[in-house]
């Protein structure tokens, strides 16, 4: 898992051309280069020594037409500064706007822009990266289930007006539950039922623990799964969503 930024290219979205990029960046890194197919500059990467700390920029295709960065949430703080910092000059030198899929992708930042959402950049990191770093693929989200059970949504994310974490409930304070029926998975549930409570299919897989029980219909006592997600930010009032939802602060 990863943080990942789209840099767009402020005169359109059409590729560099060999050299761009080494002209641009060569008095601002002792290491630069460019990755080339078709006369175009595909890729590029920077640091300070050759295949040491680099970080890395791929162009995503004509549909998406931007170069992608990314910086894994195994990470400690100092090395994700280390590439936001990268990602500023790259930005400045080379004429490209940022955006930042974890908050809102639609929305384009100058680099100084981009800058002054430091500490925004940091809480979003740090919220994530901490529930994640030891968080692989787990087989419980992806595998189908044995038997039917229940699970408890803890929908997570950052306001970016106030840099605060809330949590997304039903009306004014009700978490969201569901079921999980033998034969799907976990996942088959989020993916159907977070477009409805969000708006939105994007979501980050925090982690899975088992909650408590619940009884079905029948009366028959069953496990109930907590299921803890990152999504983007929106607000209620102008996003369309099947429930009714708000969101609360942490205490």
């Amino acid at each position: 898992m990863s943080y990942d930024l789209y840099l767009h290219r402020e005169k359109g979205n059409e590729l560099f051309e060999p050299g761009e990029v080494e002209e641009g960046l060569r008095l601002q890194f002792p290491y630069v280069r460019e990755i080339i197919e078709n006369e175009s500059v595909v890729g590029f990467e920077v640091g300070q020594e050759k295949e040491s700390d680099v970080t890395e920029f791929f162009h995503q295709g004509d549909e998406k037409n931007y170069y992608w960065t990314y910086c894994s949430y195994g990470v400690d703080q100092e090395v994700f500064h280390r590439f936001l910092q990268d990602v500023v000059i790259v930005s400045k030198n080379l004429n490209l706007l940022i955006a930042n899929p974890q908050i809102d992708s639609e929305v384009l930042l100058s680099p100084d822009e981009f800058v002054e959402s430091a500490k925004r950049q940091d809480a979003l990191f740090q919220v994530i990266a901490r529930v994640t770093r030891n968080l692989s693929e787990n087989p419980t989200f992806s595998l189908p289930a044995e038997n039917k059970h229940f699970i408890l949504y803890f929908i997570n994310s950052i306001n970016p007006e106030d840099d605060k974490e809330y949590y997304l409930t039903l009306g004014e304070n009700t978490l969201f539950a569901s079921k999980v029926n033998e034969g799907e998975s976990i996942k088959d549930v989020v993916e159907r039922e977070i477009p409805e409570l969000t708006g939105s299919s994007e979501y980050t897989l925090l982690s899975i623990k088992e909650h408590d029980t619940a009884k079905d219909r029948h009366g028959n006592e069953l496990k109930r799964l907590a299921i803890s997600l990152y999504v983007p930010y929106f607000d209620p009032d102008n996003v369309s969503t099947k429930h009714v939802v708000s969101w609360q602060a942490f205490n």
